[in-house]
């Protein structure tokens, strides 16, 4: 510690800075002439203050001192604790050890610069560096008692100080023996071209054909220093398998070299000059693959297996259900259309397309497009990215493209602008067509459309007709030599026109050979006119749009008439008064016309205008009762009359003008207040009469058919002796249709004096035309198909007044028939709201009046959507037991096994099936898609026990799961059994059985040893009977040697024979295979699951190797048997030896020679046997390889073969083996490990092109064999 006080004493002590300090050049301040202007000084600079502990108190070597002692006591104390954890393998308490000296450490290195010891001051990154370090120190130690400390040391003192008993009976060491300097020796060293590689297509990108060019060119990756100058490609086609071959010259070679670098940025090389790419072209479709790559030297560059499919593109268009037709671009609502996809392609394929219907827009994909029945690897799991794919002669037709065809079923039900598009086609190759890039927003309609990829059409509504205001039942009449204007209402789009309208005009004669005369007229508008001049009945009998044909709707017949000119017939009649004579008059207007009337007349007084009146009158006859107010002289006349039609007429005769000299009676009335009845033709009316006055009376009223005037007809009738105040009329049947007239005339009383009435008259409206009614078609058509149990509204068309009675028939599809009855309160507009299949039949129609007439063609048939079926494909359904008409059992299965249940379907696809899979353990909802007609549903295997497939139903494009009920659909279940593989296993695994070679006698009794075999069990599981493999590994001899038992029946298998076969030593019986009665095998067993036997004689010896030549640093060993210790005699080189061993006699060769076993005898038997002559080995010397003779050759090679000379010592012939080693990274590796055999001579040489080290690691004569230290 002398050094510690000598250091720092008197003013040399770097904290006493007083005589450092000098002035700075700013005067501000001092500074150390030593110290760094770039230096900054931290916490840790002892330089700003002394030690914690004054030196008054204790000098800085003590304090060293100190902390220095304090460490190693705490280091000891720490020892002292490991020793006794050595003892203590409990993990708690290594816990303990770790934390307490962990923490203590970490305290005292932390704390001591805090005192500011000189010399043991540290930054604070060594002092972090110190306490990670002790830390990791402390974790080692706590943890190195599970670290078997005394067996690694023994391991290593053997090593360096064990010796071993040599046939000489001298001890040695065998790696002085075993000495590989001494037999190999040399290196070349040679520095080429590297070795040159060519892949075809390095970037497994798929090709094919798409039309817009004749060839495709496919990269080929060169490694090499060499440029190529031949490429030979073979082709194979697809249908033929002819094969033929491509071949490209170095003209042709530099003209196919492209760019490298944009390939190596995708390859991951961007550095090696070596690298360089080909692109070869190819004009037609098939198998290709690299048949030779030659460089300028000649030589074959080493070609990697891969196969190159090139194809056509697939391609997809659209084909409309009218392909080979006129195709209108318009369809009508409620028709169909039944566009077809037509994909080509390598299947199975992806389809993915959109249907848009008035702009909404959804997509739909189908996978696994593929002709039925088709079969490829492609469906199963794909192809390799390397290697080859293909071998003669298997078939490549998978490989070829096919056409398949998809049929899209669309109802049009919905108006607006449909359109179908491709959108994407894949194979199965990976090549995809997007069909999208070659429009936006499919603003490209026609290119698609050309290209046949897209496909559309317009979907337009039907157009309906009628009469706005005029019907039977409401004429339009219409004034002599005038034209009436009649409205229609079209409904329709209105960019659906012109529309034509169909009329048929039937003159009113009731002739059946009145003239008929149809015509047609066009209307732009929706609202439109046809004009009328003359009389009779114009009916619609159909519309058409310019693309649909059209519905026509009630009214759709029209009446015209031309009322006659009006008239009016006047009878005038004084009004008298027994007591006061005439006091006044009446007149009785008769009126023939169209109501409302309009009559105008005056009242003179002595020749004077008293007052002129215009009244209204809506009957055919009117009173007009004039009584003066005064006497005199009057005169009535009537000067002008109007009807509905006709205005203006004047009345000029006579017969309109009445005079009397003013100088009052017996009445009648109707009761009822409504006089307006209806009736059907051929029946009576009747009304109600209250009479006043005297009775008996006498009654007089006529009845008028018509307007009253030209094609008028009267009746006056007179009814005698009339009792009572009311009496009822009854009018004749009214066979003719229109309006009839009841009119009261005169009633007479009992005095004789008869009155004139001019009460209001009463009306009947005979129907013209008996009610109609018939079924309207519903979008066109009378034949409907829909969804079944869907609801259907069946239109009707009916005439007359409502509301009506309409009877109506459903015939079903078993023939039954039943009729039915509603009520109806509209013409338009009504509907028969039916669901069920079959044909329906308007029976009888009847309005608010009258019976009428049904139209017998009126027929309307329902039909329903078939709905999608399944079931068991013949060929899969042969192979299955039925246990009941929808239940099946499938053949039994192992498991890991693959199986498929083959479905064949009808339906609109896409088609989808649903089922339920019960397995073992848990039930799964299942569902596969598909897009033709044939479905494969896959087996579970994966573990054993009952599978239960319940095939629950399957739904197409039309029908969903919502439109299926669990009537639709009979599940059928599919049972199948997957078996359990079975097992066996040793009952007593890793037992070493003994037994004995009896084929040694003692020499004193001549008895031989009696041995009892104990049998060996084996457990088996499964279903008997089993077949049993088993492998018996020799452990002497390393052969293994297989047994087969067979028709096992108990699962407990018990067998001794075994021991019949074996030889000396020790054999490892293991199972290897297990087949049991359901087929099911297994093949894979536990590392652990066998048994050892070990065969020993009484006493006898056997070599470990049957070998006769050994070499030197060999172990020659044989195994004794019997009781140890045994004694055995044994010469070299004609001098022998007696040694006492164990059951092992070993010895390791360390001289060449010859070593026979002369005796032998054990412990137990007391026998000696003579084996001379039958044990007898030769000893051989170690062979030796020299590589140039021994020395380290470099040998640069540019363009040429480098040639490697090897020597030998030793018996021929040799089989050497030679490493080329390079140096990568700094470290050298192993490149290339070739081994020669059979060489003759003593010498060897092999020519080469590759650089790198070449060194011989090992050496076989035709005895011995010898390795290189470092090479083996």
């Amino acid at each position: 510690m002398s050094f510690l006080n000598s250091e720092y004493t008197g003013s040399n002590r770097p904290w006493n800075t007083e005589s450092y300090r000098v002035k700075s050049e700013n005067g501000s301040g001092f500074r150390d002439p030593t110290e760094k202007p770039w230096h900054k000084p931290n916490v840790y600079d002892f330089i700003q203050s002394g030690p914690l502990i004054p030196e008054s108190y204790m000098q800085v070597s003590q304090q060293r001192l100190v902390a220095i002692s304090l460490f190693v006591l705490l280091q000891a104390f720490k020892i002292y604790h490991f020793i006794l954890l050595l003892n203590d393998r409990n993990p708690q308490t290594q816990f303990y050890f770790l934390v307490q000296f962990a923490l203590l450490d970490s305290l005292f290195i932390w704390l001591l610069p805090v005192f500011r010891i000189p010399w043991l001051i540290f930054s604070k990154r060594v002092i972090a560096t110190q306490v990670f370090a002790i830390v990791a120190f402390d974790l080692y130690i706590s943890t190195a008692t599970s670290i078997p400390v005394l067996p690694i040391i023994l391991s290593i003192s053997k090593s360096v100080f064990d010796r071993e008993i040599s046939v000489t009976g001298s001890k040695v060491r065998p790696r002085d023996i075993l000495d590989s300097k001494s037999h190999f020796s040399g290196k070349h060293i040679v520095q080429i071209l590297p070795e040159s590689t060519a892949l075809f297509n390095p970037f497994s990108s798929s090709y094919c054909f798409d039309g817009s060019e004749s060839s495709i060119k496919i990269p080929i990756r060169v490694n090499s220093s060499e440029p190529a100058e031949l490429v030979q490609i073979k082709h194979i086609k697809f249908d033929t398998l002819e094969e033929s071959f491509l071949n490209f010259t170095l003209k042709d070679l530099k003209r196919m070299k492209t760019d490298t670098l944009s390939y190596a940025s995708r390859d991951n090389i961007l550095d090696s000059e070596k690298i360089s790419y080909l692109e070869v072209s190819i004009d037609q479709p098939g198998l290709y693959r690299l048949a030779q790559v030659k460089t300028s030297h000649n030589m074959g560059m080493r070609l990697y297996q891969k196969d190159v499919l090139v194809t056509n593109c697939p391609t997809g268009y659209i084909l409309s259900s009218n392909e080979g037709e006129a195709d209108s671009l318009d369809r009508c609502v409620g028709g169909t259309d039944a566009p077809r996809i037509i994909v080509n392609g390598v299947p199975p394929m992806k389809v993915k397309y959109s249907r848009s219907i008035g702009g909404k827009e959804k997509s739909f994909l189908v996978q696994s497009v593929q002709p039925d029945h088709h079969k490829s690897p492609l469906s199963q799991g794909g192809l390799p990215k390397n290697g080859y794919i293909w071998k003669q002669p298997a078939s490549l037709d998978w490989a070829s493209s096919k056409t398949v065809e998809l049929d899209l079923d669309s109802n049009l039900g919905i108006t607006g602008q449909w359109m179908f598009n491709i959108d994407e086609v894949q194979d199965a190759l990976g090549n995809l067509v997007n069909f999208t890039q070659l429009y936006q927003s499919r603003e490209q309609a026609k290119i698609l459309s050309s290209q046949s990829l897209s496909y559309g059409f317009m979907v337009h509504p039907r157009p309906k007709v009628r009469y706005q205001s005029c019907s039977i039942e409401s004429p339009v009449k219409i004034a002599k030599g005038k034209t009436a204007e009649v409205p229609l209402i079209i409904t329709g789009e209105k960019n659906d026109g012109p529309y034509e309208v169909t009329f048929e005009y039937t003159s009113p004669d009731e002739n059946p050979d009145a003239l008929l005369n149809t015509f047609t007229k066009n209307f732009t508008r929706q609202n439109g006119w046809i004009a009328v001049n003359k009389a009779g009945l114009l009916k619609i009998k159909s519309i058409r749009g310019a693309y649909c044909e059209g519905d026509v709707l009630d009214s759709s017949t029209c009446l015209s008439l031309i009322p006659a000119e009006p008239s009016l017939d006047v009878s005038f009649e004084k009004i008298n008064d027994k007591c006061a004579g005439s006091i006044g008059v009446t007149a009785d207007l008769s009126f023939t016309g169209t109501p409302p009337f309009m009559v105008s007349y005056r009242v003179i007084k002595d020749g004077r205008v008293l007052k002129t009146k215009t009244e209204s009158i809506l009957q055919a006859r009117h009173q007009i009762e004039f009584k003066p107010e005064s006497a005199g002289t009057y005169a009535y006349e009537f000067f002008s009359l109007d009807d509905h039609i006709y205005k203006g007429l004047p009345l000029n005769a006579p017969t309109y003008r009445v005079e009397q000299t003013v100088r009052p009676l017996a009445g009648a009335s109707f009761v009822q207040r409504n006089l307006r009845k209806r009736c059907c033709s051929g029946q009576s009316v009747d009304f109600d009469v209250h009479l006043q006055g005297s009775g008996p009376f006498t009654l007089t009223y006529q009845i008028m058919h018509g307007t009253g005037h030209g094609d008028s007809k009267r009746e006056v009738i007179t009814v005698n002796d009339i009792q009572g105040p009311l009496h009822k009329i009854v009018t004749p049947q009214l066979k003719s249709g229109g309006s009839y007239t009841v009119s009261l005339v005169s009633v007479q009383d009992f005095n004789g004096c008869k009155t004139n009435l001019g009460e209001a008259d009463a009306f009947v409206e005979v129907r013209r035309q008996r009610p109609s009614g018939n079924f309207l078609p519903l979008d066109g058509t009378m034949n409907v198909k829909t969804l079944e149990n869907y609801k259907v509204n069946l239109p009707l068309k009916l005439s007359g007044e409502g509301p009506w009675t309409v009877e109506y028939s459903f015939e079903n599809t078993d023939g039954i028939k039943q009729n039915k009855q509603i009520n109806v309160r509209h013409a338009n507009g009504e509907s028969i709201r039916v669901s069920e299949a079959g044909k329906y039949k308007l029976l009888s129609i009847k309005d608010a009046y009258c019976p009428g007439d049904v139209n017998d063609e009126s027929i309307f048939s329902i039909s329903w959507f078939d709905k999608p079926t399944l079931k068991l494909a013949t060929e899969s359904s042969k192979k299955l037991l039925q246990k009941s008409e929808r239940s099946f059992i499938k053949n039994e299965i192992c498991e890991g096994d693959e199986d498929f249940l083959d479905l064949e379907l009808k339906g609109s696809a896409p088609l989808t099936v649903y089922y339920d899979l019960q397995g073992p353990s848990d039930l799964k909802k299942k569902e596969i898609q598909v897009a033709t007609k044939f479905a494969s549903i896959p087996m579970e295997s994966e573990t054993n026990g009952i599978y239960h497939y319940n095939i629950k139903g399957v739904t197409d494009s039309i029908y969903d799961m919502k439109l299926l009920n669990r009537k639709d659909f009979l599940p059928i279940s599919v049972t199948q059994k997957v078996n359990k593989r079975p097992s066996a296993a040793f009952a007593e695994i890793g037992r070493v059985y003994k037994s004995c070679l009896h084929s040694s006698f003692d020499d004193d009794t001549n008895k031989s040893a009696d041995t009892t075999e104990e049998p060996i069990a084996i457990n088996l599981d499964g279903k008997a009977p089993f077949e049993l493999t088993l492998n018996v590994r020799h452990e002497s001899n390393g052969i293994e040697e297989v047994i087969y038992v067979k028709d096992i029946e108990k699962s407990i298998f018990v067998f001794s024979d075994i021991y019949k076969s074996l030889g000396l030593g020790r054999h490892t019986v293991s199972i290897i295979n297990l087949l049991d009665g359901n087929g099911c095998s297994r093949d894979v067993f536990s590392d652990l699951n066998k048994i050892t036997i070990h065969v020993s004689d009484i006493p006898t010896i056997a070599p470990v190797s049957p070998m006769k030549d050994f070499c030197v640093g060999d172990r020659i060993s044989y195994l004794l048997s019997g009781s140890m210790p045994f004694q055995l005699t044994y010469s070299f080189n004609g001098q022998k030896q007696n040694v006492k061993t164990d059951s092992k006699f070993s010895r390791i060769a360390n001289s060449p020679g010859k070593l026979s076993i002369i005796s032998l005898s054990d412990h137990a038997s007391k026998c000696k046997v003579n084996v001379e002559g039958q044990y007898v080995v030769n000893i051989h010397e170690l062979p030796s390889a020299f590589t140039s003779d021994g020395t380290s050759l470099i040998q640069d090679v540019m363009g040429d073969q480098a040639e490697v000379v090897f020597t030998f010592k030793g018996t021929p012939p040799f089989t050497f083996t030679y490493v080329r080693t390079e140096i990568i990274d700094g470290h050298e590796k192993i490149m290339e490990r070739n081994t020669i055999p059979n060489v003759m001579e003593h010498e060897y040489s092999i020519f080469t092109t590759k650089q790198g080290t070449y060194e011989a690691i090992s050496v076989r004569d035709a005895f011995c064999t010898t390795f290189k230290d470092d090479k083996r």
